[in-house]
Order: C-alpha cells, then sequence, then structure tokens
C-alpha cells in the first residue's frame, strides 16, 4: 500500500508537470535565443517588442525561423572624456 502511494504521487507530479510546461514553438525558441545574445550595458534599456519571429520552413526536427524589425535603445551612457586625442568611458 505503501508503494502505491509513492507510485500515485510520482505520477501526479508527472502529470502536473507535463499540464504546467510551457508550449514551446520555433517562434519562442529563436525569441529566447536573440534576447539572450543582446547585452546591454548600465543604464541602457533594450526593447524587442520592434522584432517579428516567423517560421520559414521546418524539415524534420529542424526549423528555419526569419527574425525581422527593429531593437530600440533608451538610455544614458557614462561621461566620455577625451584623453589624449581618444574618447573613453569613464
Amino acid at each position: 500500500m505503501k508503494n502505491l502511494f509513492y507510485v500515485a504521487l510520482a505520477a501526479s507530479a508527472l502529470m502536473f508537470t507535463a499540464c504546467t510546461a510551457e508550449k514551446s514553438t520555433p517562434e519562442i525558441a529563436a525569441d529566447k535565443y536573440v534576447k539572450g545574445q543582446i547585452v546591454i550595458g548600465e543604464g541602457l534599456k533594450a526593447d524587442t517588442s520592434g522584432l517579428t519571429f516567423t517560421l520559414i520552413e521546418t524539415i524534420e526536427e529542424t526549423a528555419l525561423v526569419e527574425v525581422a524589425g527593429t531593437i530600440s535603445v533608451e538610455g544614458q551612457v557614462q561621461a566620455v572624456k577625451n584623453e589624449k586625442g581618444q574618447w573613453e568611458i569613464k
């Protein structure tokens, strides 16, 4: 009886995980990848809402996704100073 309880508990956990798992598509995967590649410095903010992700084709387990649009960047950069003819962030 105790083993049956543990089996039922494990099955319930697996079903809960399957039901709550985030649905993924090639477009969602490409979106996460692109956002992960954006490196923004302190005081800057990137807005990726201008990007579109379009599934072009799928071949077996591989997909081709087109990424188009613009990334807006807002913010202020630290003070920039000219030292011996070279502009550098201070």
